[in-house]
């Protein structure tokens, strides 16, 4: 039977210490057929990685200059001596989504091309932490005071909502652990700026506090009277 095959596709990356593999599958039937690429040769220059947290969902952001001759630059995790290879990317950035709240990870980024590699760059580590919950404020249709709603937040045990009168000057006037919250002290007509922040097991986990929003309170529903 003769087959006719798609492009191939990279399984396994080849590094500066292994081989790679390589598959491609026939387009009229689930035959297929797999090749080794030849480890990198060492010849780019090394990347110089930076690492931060991603303040929206938490998770570590990594980022690199771009490398004269490289096509694509694999990211792997650091653990123990032992590195995991995570994903190649044809861009300068990556975020790991799949991190966990509350791990530490460690990352190195080697530049590559179809035959040539850099060294390893200089391993970064950081902490993924509890991301920022996005805060809404809804008016209660019977009080008319503010509802504080936010969604959940992976790694958070709590969350602590804030109040300023001026938008400067924040204080915090309750820790809940729901996603909701009534703020049943707010005066008629009065606007207040409203903060929420997410709270970890740790401190260190802790996400920063989200942007502002306004409200101003309503008055209550009128109560029908019957006579």
């Amino acid at each position: 039977m003769n087959h006719s095959y798609g492009s191939w596709k990279t399984i396994v990356p080849s590094t500066p210490e292994s081989e790679g593999l390589q598959q491609r599958q026939c387009t009229g039937c689930d035959h297929t057929q797999t090749r080794v690429i030849p480890k990198l040769t060492r010849s780019l220059k090394k990347p110089n990685l930076s690492v931060k947290t991603d303040d929206a969902s938490g998770k570590p952001v990594l980022s690199w200059g771009s490398v004269k001759g490289a096509t694509a630059y694999q990211v792997y995790t650091l653990e123990n001596g032992q590195r995991t290879f995570l994903e190649e990317v044809g861009t300068r950035s990556y975020t790991h989504r799949e991190a966990v709240t509350g791990n530490p990870y460690t990352y190195q980024v080697i530049a590559v091309s179809t035959t040539k590699c850099s060294d390893y760059s200089e391993p970064k580590s950081i902490l993924c932490v509890c991301g920022i919950p996005q805060l809404k404020l809804v008016r209660d249709s019977v009080s008319g005071k503010p509802i504080a709603t936010w969604e959940p937040v992976e790694g958070a045990v709590s969350y602590e909502l804030y109040r300023s009168a001026n938008n400067r000057s924040y204080e915090r006037i309750a820790t809940v652990e729901g996603n909701s919250y009534l703020v049943e002290d707010a005066v008629v007509g009065k606007t207040h700026y409203y903060k929420v922040k997410a709270i970890g097991s740790s401190a260190e986990l802790d996400s920063a506090q989200s942007g502002a929003v306004s409200h101003t309170c309503d008055c209550a529903r009128p109560v029908a009277v019957a006579e």
